[in-house]
């Protein structure tokens, strides 16, 4: 009769622990629909919503994480321009010597070595006068079409369906493990009812009632503790609160060390955006450099431009240009890639940043663990009166 007294708790905690176990299998496996005895469809509730689930995180990083603002504001351009003042004023000399057959004779006169020195010196100036405008814009083109929701969007599809799995688990895998493990404690206690009403002579029925009812109440209660209480409450002495909310800033930084490291390649998301660089906007910043900003800058190189470039000849400086800046494009991409690899921190940047909280990022996981809450539990009493029933052939 002792034995059996710790059986039945043994029994009920199995009950709980499985349950919730499968319970949570369920929500991530199988990845692809299976069919059960050949009648019923079932696939995991996370694999079958993916689009759904990955448009969330989305949202998540993009909203709460990270911006274009917070990557441009970590670009430190007059310092990358400085930093490579002599491949600039370089560029420019090879510029005039491959075109210099271009100026008209009239003005290659005035062209030696100290005016070509005071031209690389302007045309500089003009760049780090230029280049805050020129950065903001070409963030902005690259949010509009390409954009780090997208992008993670993006990226979230194109890996396997248990990257959400994945996903979860690693950032809150300790909450996870709380669901089974409470199930197990709380199905244990729960043992103890069991052993009182066989003692009771209650009929054999009574043993898979009382297992459904721990498969239930076990998933249920694992569930509502994940996120009640919302705040810290005193009980006895003792304060509770829901597993998750009580660890907001620690799931803070497990999500951003995540994506940081699995999922937002800055490098990758960069040359995406050179990538919405067209011939268009190519010739906007012509005509605006030419226009205006050279105007403004270097009032003395317009007026000479003015006088040597006929509208006409404008119009083939502008395709030439054009022409030659999409040409560097692979090249550019290859620079800016490597540049970004060795001097861009994206865990760094997402820190550094304030006010940042994990709002979003709770619903997410409140969604996910819920979107199909009612078929979990029901599944807790369904194998907890199974295994309740087997007991029947063992006392």
């Amino acid at each position: 009769m002792t034995g059996l007294m710790f059986l039945f708790p043994f029994a009920c905690g199995f009950i709980g622990f499985f349950t919730n176990w499968f319970a949570l299998r369920m929500m991530f496996r199988p990845v692809q629909e299976i069919r059960i005895f050949g009648v019923f469809k079932w696939q995991g509730i996370v694999p079958k919503g993916l689009p759904t689930f990955a448009k969330l995180v989305a949202n998540v990083v993009e909203n709460e994480l990270i911006q274009m603002d917070d990557i441009a504001n970590a670009v430190d351009i007059e310092k990358i321009l400085k930093d490579n003042k002599v491949a600039i004023h370089t560029a420019i000399e090879k510029v005039y010597i491959d075109n210099k057959y271009r100026i008209p004779e009239k003005y290659q006169a005035l062209i030696n070595e100290e005016t070509l020195k005071t031209f690389q010196d302007n045309v500089f100036e003009h760049m780090l006068l230029e280049a805050p405008k020129a950065l903001s814009l070409f963030m902005e083109h690259g949010q509009e079409k390409v954009g780090i929701r997208n992008y993670i969007f993006d990226r979230l599809l194109s890996f396997e369906p248990d990257i959400m799995e994945k996903l979860v688990y690693s950032i809150a895998g300790r909450e996870i493990r709380f669901i089974v493990w409470y199930g197990g404690i709380f199905g244990g206690i729960l043992g103890f009812l069991q052993y009182a009403l066989y003692l009771s002579q209650a009929a054999s029925w009574v043993l898979p009632v009382v297992g459904g009812i721990v498969g239930l109440a076990t998933n249920y209660l694992a569930l509502v503790m994940l996120w009640l209480p919302a705040e810290p409450k005193r009980v006895l002495g003792f304060a509770l609160q829901g597993a998750i909310p009580s660890r907001k800033q620690e799931l803070l930084e497990n999500i951003q060390e995540f994506i940081a490291n699995d999922f937002l390649v800055l490098a990758e998301l960069i040359t995406l955006m050179i990538d919405q660089v067209n011939e268009d906007i190519i010739n906007q910043t012509f005509d605006y450099h030419i226009n205006t900003a050279i105007p403004r800058n270097i009032p003395q190189a317009s007026l000479i431009l003015t006088q040597a470039v006929s509208l006409q000849q404008k119009d083939v400086v502008r395709r030439w240009v054009g022409k030659e800046v999409l040409n560097a494009m692979p090249l550019v991409k290859h620079k800016v890639s490597q540049y970004v690899d060795s001097n861009f921190n994206v865990l760094a940047i997402m820190r550094s940043k304030k006010q940042t909280s994990t709002d979003e990022f709770l619903d997410f996981l409140k969604q996910m663990l819920a979107s199909e809450q009612a078929i979990i539990i029901a599944m807790g009493g369904i194998l907890g009166a199974l295994i309740g029933g087997a007991q029947v052939l063992f006392i």
